[in-house]
């Protein structure tokens, strides 16, 4: 068990984080080697980024029909969650209205 939380939490929460700062390093033009690389391979990179949009555009669908689906006004407290309409699905909402603010822009 302690391995798994040491797993979980400190070596993959550093690897994700190593990660995040070698992209942001690109975006901001610090890592020319690595923009040459990805240039060199933009199709490569352009899939990636095509296969993103797909899975977002699927949330999106997804959450527009949990948002419009009707709800049992007699609902007991609690019901919503148990039926998908918790915590969970407002936090994918928020990722998707993230994404598509950032793409208006």
């Amino acid at each position: 068990l302690a391995v798994i939380n040491f797993t979980t939490r400190t070596a993959l929460g550093g690897l994700w984080a190593a990660l995040l700062q070698v992209a942001e390093d690109v975006r901001d033009g610090r890592r020319p080697e690595h923009t040459k690389v990805i240039e060199s391979k933009r199709h490569l990179y352009d899939w990636v980024a095509r296969r993103i949009q797909t899975l977002l555009d699927k949330m999106t669908t997804t959450t527009t029909l949990e948002e419009n689906r009707p709800t049992n006004e007699t609902s007991h407290e609690g019901a919503e969650e148990a039926e998908g309409n918790g915590p969970e699905v407002t936090g994918n909402r928020e990722i998707v209205r993230s994404h598509e603010n950032r793409s208006e822009n």
